[in-house]
Protein backbone atom coordinates (compact mmCIF):
# COMPACT_ATOMS: atom_id res chain seq x y z
CA UNK A 1 0.00 0.00 0.00
CA UNK A 2 2.85 2.41 0.66
CA UNK A 3 4.38 1.65 -2.72
CA UNK A 4 1.96 3.86 -4.66
CA UNK A 5 2.69 7.10 -2.74
CA UNK A 6 6.43 6.37 -2.99
CA UNK A 7 6.14 5.80 -6.74
CA UNK A 8 4.21 9.07 -7.13
CA UNK A 9 6.83 10.92 -5.08
CA UNK A 10 9.63 9.39 -7.16
CA UNK A 11 7.86 10.29 -10.39
CA UNK A 12 7.26 13.85 -9.18
CA UNK A 13 10.89 14.27 -8.12
CA UNK A 14 12.03 12.89 -11.48
CA UNK A 15 9.80 15.36 -13.31
CA UNK A 16 11.15 18.17 -11.10
CA UNK A 17 14.74 17.15 -11.87
CA UNK A 18 13.99 17.02 -15.60
CA UNK A 19 12.41 20.47 -15.47
CA UNK A 20 15.41 21.85 -13.55
CA UNK A 21 17.79 20.28 -16.07
CA UNK A 22 15.87 21.77 -19.00
CA UNK A 23 15.92 25.19 -17.32
CA UNK A 24 19.67 24.98 -16.74
CA UNK A 25 20.41 23.90 -20.29
CA UNK A 26 19.16 27.03 -22.08
CA UNK A 27 20.67 28.39 -25.27
CA UNK A 28 24.37 27.92 -25.98
CA UNK A 29 26.36 31.09 -26.67
CA UNK A 30 29.91 31.03 -28.00
CA UNK A 31 32.19 33.96 -27.25
CA UNK A 32 34.03 36.27 -27.82
CA UNK A 33 32.82 37.33 -31.28
CA UNK A 34 36.33 37.89 -32.71
CA UNK A 35 37.38 34.28 -32.13
CA UNK A 36 35.06 32.12 -30.02
CA UNK A 37 36.99 30.07 -27.47
CA UNK A 38 34.24 29.33 -24.93
CA UNK A 39 30.57 28.39 -24.74
CA UNK A 40 28.04 28.88 -21.97
CA UNK A 41 24.36 27.94 -21.76
CA UNK A 42 21.94 30.55 -20.47
CA UNK A 43 18.23 29.94 -19.85
CA UNK A 44 15.98 32.39 -21.72
CA UNK A 45 14.41 33.52 -18.43
CA UNK A 46 17.82 35.06 -17.56
CA UNK A 47 17.32 37.51 -20.46
CA UNK A 48 20.69 36.81 -22.11
CA UNK A 49 22.31 39.53 -24.23
CA UNK A 50 25.37 38.54 -26.26
CA UNK A 51 27.95 41.28 -26.74
CA UNK A 52 31.29 41.53 -28.52
CA UNK A 53 33.31 39.98 -25.68
CA UNK A 54 30.76 37.64 -24.09
CA UNK A 55 27.26 37.57 -22.70
CA UNK A 56 25.32 39.20 -19.89
CA UNK A 57 21.94 38.66 -18.35
CA UNK A 58 19.53 39.37 -15.51
CA UNK A 59 17.47 37.05 -13.36
CA UNK A 60 13.72 36.94 -14.02
CA UNK A 61 13.11 39.19 -10.98
CA UNK A 62 15.94 41.59 -12.00
CA UNK A 63 17.64 41.17 -8.61
CA UNK A 64 20.75 39.35 -9.84
CA UNK A 65 22.96 40.04 -12.86
CA UNK A 66 25.95 38.49 -14.56
CA UNK A 67 28.45 39.21 -17.29
CA UNK A 68 31.01 36.73 -18.57
CA UNK A 69 33.63 37.92 -21.03
CA UNK A 70 36.95 36.99 -22.58
CA UNK A 71 39.16 40.05 -22.96
CA UNK A 72 42.48 40.70 -24.66
CA UNK A 73 44.97 43.48 -23.98
CA UNK A 74 43.94 44.18 -20.41
CA UNK A 75 44.87 43.08 -16.92
CA UNK A 76 43.01 42.34 -13.71
CA UNK A 77 43.82 45.68 -12.05
CA UNK A 78 42.62 47.77 -14.98
CA UNK A 79 39.49 45.68 -15.46
CA UNK A 80 38.63 45.65 -11.74
CA UNK A 81 38.87 49.46 -11.65
CA UNK A 82 36.63 49.73 -14.73
CA UNK A 83 33.98 47.39 -13.26
CA UNK A 84 33.91 49.16 -9.88
CA UNK A 85 33.60 52.56 -11.54
CA UNK A 86 30.74 51.29 -13.71
CA UNK A 87 28.89 49.90 -10.67
CA UNK A 88 29.53 53.09 -8.70
CA UNK A 89 28.05 55.19 -11.52
CA UNK A 90 25.07 52.95 -12.30
CA UNK A 91 24.07 51.11 -9.13
CA UNK A 92 21.57 52.21 -6.52
CA UNK A 93 23.90 50.48 -4.04
CA UNK A 94 27.51 51.12 -5.14
CA UNK A 95 30.30 48.74 -4.08
CA UNK A 96 31.59 49.34 -0.55
CA UNK A 97 35.35 49.24 -1.13
CA UNK A 98 35.99 48.82 2.62
CA UNK A 99 34.23 45.43 2.44
CA UNK A 100 36.62 44.03 -0.20
CA UNK A 101 37.79 40.45 0.23
CA UNK A 102 40.08 38.52 -2.08
CA UNK A 103 40.27 34.75 -2.39
CA UNK A 104 40.82 31.88 -4.77
CA UNK A 105 37.63 30.99 -6.63
CA UNK A 106 36.54 28.29 -9.01
CA UNK A 107 34.30 28.51 -12.08
CA UNK A 108 33.88 25.10 -13.63
CA UNK A 109 37.49 23.85 -13.97
CA UNK A 110 39.02 27.36 -13.93
CA UNK A 111 40.81 28.52 -10.80
CA UNK A 112 40.16 32.23 -10.44
CA UNK A 113 41.30 35.22 -8.46
CA UNK A 114 38.07 36.31 -6.77
CA UNK A 115 37.11 39.73 -5.42
CA UNK A 116 33.96 40.30 -3.38
CA UNK A 117 32.38 43.58 -2.29
CA UNK A 118 29.19 44.40 -0.44
CA UNK A 119 26.81 46.58 -2.45
CA UNK A 120 25.77 49.50 -0.26
CA UNK A 121 26.40 49.84 3.46
CA UNK A 122 26.24 46.49 5.18
CA UNK A 123 25.40 44.74 1.93
CA UNK A 124 21.94 46.34 1.64
CA UNK A 125 22.09 45.82 -2.14
CA UNK A 126 23.61 42.35 -2.03
CA UNK A 127 27.14 41.74 -3.25
CA UNK A 128 29.34 41.80 -6.30
CA UNK A 129 31.72 38.94 -7.04
CA UNK A 130 34.31 39.38 -9.76
CA UNK A 131 36.44 36.45 -10.91
CA UNK A 132 39.54 36.67 -13.13
CA UNK A 133 41.40 33.80 -14.79
CA UNK A 134 44.33 34.31 -17.16
CA UNK A 135 44.19 31.80 -19.98
CA UNK A 136 47.34 30.25 -21.50
CA UNK A 137 46.94 32.29 -24.69
CA UNK A 138 46.89 35.60 -22.77
CA UNK A 139 43.10 36.00 -22.78
CA UNK A 140 41.51 37.15 -19.54
CA UNK A 141 38.31 35.42 -18.43
CA UNK A 142 36.21 37.91 -16.45
CA UNK A 143 33.07 36.78 -14.63
CA UNK A 144 30.95 39.37 -12.84
CA UNK A 145 27.98 38.48 -10.66
CA UNK A 146 26.11 41.08 -8.64
CA UNK A 147 22.92 41.50 -6.69
CA UNK A 148 21.17 38.88 -4.56
CA UNK A 149 24.00 36.32 -4.30
CA UNK A 150 23.35 34.71 -0.91
CA UNK A 151 24.13 30.99 -1.43
CA UNK A 152 20.71 29.88 -0.20
CA UNK A 153 18.83 32.14 -2.65
CA UNK A 154 17.24 30.74 -5.85
CA UNK A 155 19.01 33.26 -8.11
CA UNK A 156 22.42 32.33 -6.74
CA UNK A 157 21.75 28.61 -7.22
CA UNK A 158 20.43 29.20 -10.76
CA UNK A 159 23.45 31.32 -11.65
CA UNK A 160 25.75 28.64 -10.28
CA UNK A 161 24.11 26.13 -12.67
CA UNK A 162 24.62 28.56 -15.57
CA UNK A 163 28.33 28.98 -14.72
CA UNK A 164 28.70 25.19 -14.51
CA UNK A 165 27.93 25.01 -18.25
CA UNK A 166 31.06 26.97 -19.22
CA UNK A 167 33.15 24.96 -21.66
CA UNK A 168 36.24 25.65 -23.74
CA UNK A 169 36.63 24.98 -27.45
Amino acid sequence: MLALPCAVALLASGEHAAAQSAKASGTAYSFPDRKPVATIRVPTEWNPHPHEDGIDGASPDSRTFFDISILQGTNETKELERILLYLKDTSKHPPDTASRTESVGKIKEETTRRFRYDLGRGGAGGAVIIDFAKRGNGDLLVVQQWGDLAPDRPNARSLERVMATLSWK
